[in-house]
Parts: structure tokens; sequence; C-alpha cells
């Protein structure tokens, strides 16, 4: 998830229409969560009021609710919407019926104009059972895309925003109804065709996960099925998604959650043999200092001098390699003149390039050329 542009959020609760969530953003946006050209008759789509004008929306109001049974609920549900105006609505356990991303509908499909206002557009991916259900509602003056693709076999839909001046946003409505692995890794399936796109994500839903403490990041040993709740939580680190509810969604649980990117390292993709061996060699240097009667502070010091110095000067020699192999190159010109002319004593980046290979007993880089060929003429 690279940089992206991200909302802040603050939660309102509502008694409109129960249980309710909804998001008012915040004014100050700071850094944050395969456009198939598609159509109606096969529920994959692109749809806007004009396709050649985006919308300059600086904030988006996003409302998330569980529904259980939005059929039975329209009158409740329309009138949450007038009262919260909400660009984009995701939901869960609408309990629809006929309606699949990407396909076609079944003769026998609740149609969305029957229970959705009609000034939205309407992406489902609806159970075909009794029960279960996701849908995302985005309003008419807004692009969106489905993205069909990315749906994988659990309940979830994906469907892709375009706003001018601002980068793609991701959005996705989930639903785990009882606790199972089998959902997590379906989840997870589809988080990974999205990882390396420079897309902003905002994933939100009903994971049933209540026992997650997001503060601490940890799971309580007594939790019901506390693999499964743990799993969740390595899954939203894993993909740098961060929990912006606050408040309990439901009685006293946070089981909903909208979240978005976040930076942070992924220790599983880390270059553990580089670290181990970097770590050994300060480690070597440590305990010499130790054998020669050096004091605490400056081994300490030392320490965590060596673990960001490391790296610094590996990047440096990288970036010296790079200009040293581009033959007949002004700045490798430079780089070899450099060399030749400035004392041990200057400041020049290109004479730290001996004193980094001395230090790590690594072989010269360059046999620069003498003096007098630089005041040679032609």
């Amino acid at each position: 998830m690279n940089h992206s542009h991200d909302i802040s959020f603050e939660s309102v609760s509502s008694s409109i229409f129960s249980p309710l969530k909804t998001s008012s953003p915040r004014l100050k946006a700071q850094s944050s969560t395969t456009n198939n050209s598609k159509n109606c008759s096969n529920k994959s789509r692109t749809q806007s009021n004009n396709v050649f004008n985006l919308n300059e929306k600086r904030n988006l109001r996003i409302l998330t609710v569980n529904c259980r049974s939005i059929k039975d609920k329209t009158s409740e549900f329309k009138a949450a919407i007038n009262y919260i105006k909400p660009d984009i609505i995701c939901g869960t356990e609408s309990w629809l019926k006929g309606e699949k991303p990407g396909k076609t509908s079944t003769k026998d499909a609740i149609k969305s104009s029957e229970v959705f206002p009609d000034d939205y557009n309407a992406y489902r991916n609806d159970r075909g059972t009794l029960g279960g259900g996701v849908f995302i509602l985005v309003h008419k003056d807004i692009i969106s895309v489905e993205q069909s693709s990315l749906v994988t076999n659990c309940e979830i839909e994906w469907v892709k925003i375009h706003l001018k001046g601002k980068k793609e946003l991701l959005i996705g409505s989930f639903y785990m109804p009882h606790r199972n692995m089998k959902c997590l890794d379906e989840l997870e399936k589809s988080l990974q065709m999205i990882a390396n796109s420079n897309t902003n994500i905002m994933l939100t839903g009903d994971f049933n996960c209540p026992d997650i403490n997001w503060e601490s990041m940890s799971v309580p040993n007594n939790s019901s099925d506390k693999e499964i709740q743990t799993k969740l939580m390595e899954i939203t680190s894993s993909y740098q998604l961060t929990q912006i509810h606050e408040q309990p969604t439901r009685e006293d649980n946070l089981l909903d959650i909208r979240s978005k990117p976040r930076k942070c390292y992924i220790y599983s993709k880390a270059n553990w043999n580089t670290i181990k061996e970097e770590i050994s060699i300060t480690s070597t240097k440590i305990r010499h200092m130790q054998d020669r009667g050096t004091n605490v502070q400056e081994m300490s010091d030392t320490f965590k001098k060596e673990l960001f110095q490391t790296e610094i000067h590996k990047r440096i020699l990288g970036i010296f390699r790079n200009i040293i192999d581009n033959d007949n190159s002004v700045e490798r010109d430079l780089a070899f003149r450099q060399l030749a002319m400035r004392a041990e004593s200057s400041n020049s980046w290109f004479r730290k390039i001996v004193t980094i290979t001395d230090l790590y007993d690594l072989p010269s880089p360059v046999s620069p050329p003498s003096k007098s060929k630089w005041k040679t003429p032609g």
C-alpha cells in the first residue's frame, strides 16, 4: 500500500436504524487505506452521472450498517439515509437474493430498486440462502466501479471509487457470520490481490470477533475461538490496516471493523539472513569492546549506531556502484576525479566511500586515475 491519501473519521451513534454507525470525516486529510469496463447486463459495471466529470469531493461520509434483513426495514433505512446523507453505504446481513458480482441476476432476484434509494448505485453479493449477504451503495454523483475480480469464496464485495485529484479508493464490505478460519483465508486471498496496488483501501464489515483489543493488538487467553480472532488481528497487521472504530458497535462489543491503511513493517517479509549477518558482526564488535574494558554507555551507543549505520552504508555503496557502472557518463568521470583530487580529510561524499570500504575490509571500489590525467588537455 504505498503512499496514499487518508481521511480521518469520527464515529457518531444513531438510534434511527439500529444497530448503526456513521462516520463523518474531519476536514483535514492526511496520509492513509483493474479498472474493468462493465455494464449493467452482467452486473459488472461502471456507473455515474458523468464519467468524464470526476467529483471534486474532499471528504467522504461513509455509513456502515448491519441490517438483518434490509427488505423488512426499507422505511427506517431510507429515513436514516435522508438524515445522515452518506456518500457511501456498506451493509452486511442484507438477506437479499439473486445477485452476485460479475454475474447475471437470477430470475427470482430481489431488485435493488425495491429496497435501495434511486440516487445510489447498488453493488451486491447475496448469499443465495437464508440470511447473510453484503452490499455497497455509492451515490450517483461519484464514479464507482465494481471489482468482481477481487471477490473470493466468502461474503465480500469490492468497489473502486474515483475522485478528482485524489488517489482511487477501494472500499470493501465483508461479513463473517460465524467465526471460522475458511472465511479469513478467503479474505486474505482477496487482500493479497490488492496488496501491490497503488490504491487507498477501506475495509468495512461485521467480523464477529469481539475479544480483540485493538489498542494492544491482543486477544485474551480465555476468548472463544482465540486462534480465529488472532488470525484476523494478524491479517489486519500484515496488510497494514488500522481499526478506526473506537467505541462498541453493538452492545458492549466492537464487532464491526472499519480499517484504513497504515505504515508498518511486515516482519514476515524481512530479509532475515542479512539481518542476522549484520547483528552477528555488531555482536562481535561489542564483545571486542568489552574485552578492551569499554564502559557500558559507550557499548550501548555503539550498538544503536551500528544498527542504523550499516543500512546507511549499504545504500551509499549501492548508489556508488550504480554511478561507476555507467560507462562514459559525466557522473562516473566526476566520481573518479573526486577520488583522485580530494585529500583524505576532505568532506567529499566520494572520499567517504573509501572510509566505508576500509571500515568493512572491502576492496577499494575503484582505482582512481592520477591527477595528471585530469590536467592533460583533450
